[in-house]
This record gives C-alpha cells, structure tokens and sequence, in this order.
C-alpha cells in the first residue's frame, strides 16, 4: 500500500467523500502504485465497491477522491461491533447474512474482471 492519509471533506454538492493523499517525498515508485491503483478503481462500478469519483495529479500531492464509508471499511466495522457490552451495539445475524452476501457479490463482481483484491487474496 502506497504511503498515503485518507481525509474527510464535504463538497458544495452536499456529499460526503474521502480523499486518499500520497505523501509529498514520495518515490517514484509509490507514485506509479498511487496512479496504478486510481486506474484500476475507475473501472470499478459495483454498489458494493466504493467509488472513485476523480484524480488530482496537477500539482503535489497527488490525490484519489472517493465516496465516503460512514463507518470505514468493512473489517474495522466489524471488529469495532465484536463487543456485545460495546455502545455501538452487535449486529444482527440477518444483518450480518446481508453484509456476507454484499461481499460475495463485490467479490464475483471483481473475479468476473480477473481482478483479486488484496485483503482477500491470502
């Protein structure tokens, strides 16, 4: 994974987005890894796969905008609920059936187009 920050912005549209930043000395490898991984999202379009919404490679650093996860990815959403005393409550195994058949589909939605997502891959 490149060396990069995710922020938090809200646009003039009113929608919430993520915005991955490459680090300012970054090699010129980590930069090809940072472009590589934007061109392989932006043939991304699957309701259970985030979104890439646009690249800023103008002026440095480079920048990926996405839509935003209000709860993060799905492994830290997950491991913050495993707590049944947590606030943030356990979640239902209905719930957690959907959330299984929402990965299998993002994931044979992305093995249809020969590509292996990273988490999954070992």
């Amino acid at each position: 994974m490149c060396p990069s920050t995710v922020t938090f912005w809200t646009c003039i549209l009113q929608c919430s987005v993520a915005v991955k930043t490459l680090k300012l000395n970054a090699t010129l490898e980590e930069k090809q890894d940072f472009l590589r991984e934007a061109d392989i999202m932006k043939g991304f379009d699957h309701t259970n796969i985030v979104r890439l919404l646009g690249v800023c490679t103008l002026a440095e650093p480079l920048l990926t905008v996405m839509e935003f996860m209000l709860h993060g990815d799905l492994k830290t959403f997950l491991l913050s609920r495993r707590n049944p005393k947590d606030e943030c409550g356990e979640i239902s195994d209905k719930n957690l059936t959907s959330m299984a058949r929402d990965v299998a589909c993002a994931l044979s939605y992305l093995a249809d187009r020969k590509f292996v997502h990273r988490p999954y891959s070992k």
